[in-house]
């Protein structure tokens, strides 16, 4: 039998035990749902960085989130709002680099859309003032550039890019005081170097105008005739100059139309008055002592 004293402990610290009752929620999402539930008046969900106990019966509850490291750097492209743990050290963002898990790409980077790709690399020089730019290209490749070194025979070069046109004074690539000027092709990788100096004498060969300048000679013009200080293109081209070699030859001159000019005294002699034209050498004559047939520019022909 109890004594009183007994009883009123006994009543003190007992507390009767009351029937839970499970949730009337028929959501799934809910932690507390209820195979059994029939509205979603009683359901109560996670926020998004908790979870659910995984009770189906009504009797789930919401499970707060624990400890979580990540970047916690709103705008990177792997900002974790449930991270609670700095680790911003591992944050990314739009363009920095990354691995797109593809072999045949490059320069893998996080686009705007934070999603990580790369491109097909595309070998070509990435230099506008070069000769072969190629505007596609997204990996450096050679660079080719026109240049010149003037020098007489044999070290002087002119090369010229082949996208070159003439600037806007009308100077043709190459030439002294020329501004590079490229035609609209250029920017598609096919620009080359073209020898515009083939006998290397540091002069445009476009610009050389070759001739006799042996005073002694019957075809002779003063260099400033010619522009240039230089016979023949190349050491081993033919003399331009020709002399009347013996007696039996005269060094005669040729007006505009290519005809014999005779002078006052009647004789072909270039050193008598009224010298005009060309002058040639004549090899061959005629019983009359009349000059035969004679080609233009210099050659006789018998």
């Amino acid at each position: 039998m109890f004594t009183l004293a007994q009883l009123f402990l006994w009543g003190l610290f007992f507390v009767p035990t009351q029937a839970f009752t499970p949730a009337d929620c028929n959501d799934p999402a809910a932690c507390n749902y209820n195979s059994s539930g029939t509205s979603t008046l009683d359901c109560i969900y996670p926020s998004s960085c908790e979870s659910c106990s995984g009770d189906e019966d009504g009797t789930g509850t919401v499970i707060p989130a624990g400890d979580v490291q990540g970047c916690m750097i709103e705008g990177a492209c792997n900002y974790d709002p449930c991270a609670n743990i700095n680790a911003n050290s591992t944050c990314s963002f739009v363009g920095t680099s990354c691995d797109d898990g593809n072999d045949q790409t490059t320069f893998d980077k996080y686009d705007s859309s934070c999603n990580c790709a790369g491109v097909t690399p595309i070998v070509g020089c990435m230099d506008p003032n070069a000769c072969n730019f190629n505007l596609d290209a997204n990996f450096p490749g050679t660079c080719l550039h026109s240049f010149q070194v003037s020098a007489v025979y044999p070290n002087g070069e002119i090369w010229i890019c082949s996208q070159e046109v003439p600037d806007a004074q009308g100077k043709a690539p190459g030439s002294p005081g020329y501004v590079t000027t490229y035609n609209n092709a250029h920017g598609n990788g096919e620009g080359v170097l073209v020898d515009a100096d083939m006998n290397d004498n540091g002069v445009l060969d476009d610009s050389e105008i070759y001739g006799c300048l042996q005073p002694t000679a019957c075809n002779y013009k003063p260099a400033a005739d010619y522009g240039t200080t230089h016979e023949k293109p190349f050491p081993t081209s033919p003399d331009p100059c020709e002399y009347a070699d013996d007696a039996c030859e005269f060094c005669a001159a040729l007006n505009e139309a290519g005809e014999i000019i005779r002078y006052s005294n009647g004789q072909l002699n270039a050193g008598q008055d009224e010298a005009l034209g060309t002058a040639i050498a004549i090899t061959a004559f005629e019983s009359n002592g009349e000059p035969s047939l004679i080609q233009p520019g210099g050659t006789t022909v018998a």
